[in-house]
């Protein structure tokens, strides 16, 4: 009895340690191909604060989306054209930063009830995608590593 007792202990923290290990290490993606899409959109209780910007390649160009004014409306984005350098360096600075870590994260602060949600989608190349969100909580370096992207393709 004690024998069999021991076994299922182990076997649960054997099966708990794998599940936490996932949870920690499982949802990262290796951004190891091209962007095809990136899209970043960052809502603030103010009213009518968004922040948003698509990067998107179809049909063989790429296209940016963003507000005017850097703040606005999701109907108020503009798209145009721009060169195939800008996902080139978008994706080279997603690798550099480590944003595939990012995937999966999902995390709310619940104390806080005028604060600003962000969510984040990527899609590679490859098929594989990144897509994280949170309110008022935020992966390591978040603003920084956002503030770099927009600056980035404000180049473009």
């Amino acid at each position: 009895m004690k024998k069999t007792i021991i076994a299922i202990l182990i076997a649960v923290v054997i099966l708990a340690g794998g599940f936490l290990i996932y949870q920690h290490f499982g949802k990262r993606v290796n951004i190891n191909s091209e962007v095809v899409y990136f899209s970043h959109k960052t809502s603030g209780s103010r009213a009518g604060y968004t922040r948003y910007l698509v990067v998107e390649k179809r049909n063989g160009k790429v296209y940016v989306k963003t507000l005017p004014d850097g703040e606005g409306f999701e109907e108020d984005l503009v798209e145009r054209e721009v060169s195939e350098e800008c996902l080139r360096e978008l994706t080279q600075y997603l690798k550099d930063h480590k944003v595939g870590k990012w995937a999966g994260f999902e995390k709310y602060n619940k104390n806080v009830l005028d604060g600003t949600s962000w969510s984040l989608d990527i899609r590679l190349e490859n098929d594989k995608e990144i897509e994280a969100n949170g309110y008022m909580s935020y992966p390591k370096n978040y603003r920084e590593i956002i503030n770099g992207i927009y600056e980035l393709v404000a180049k473009y």
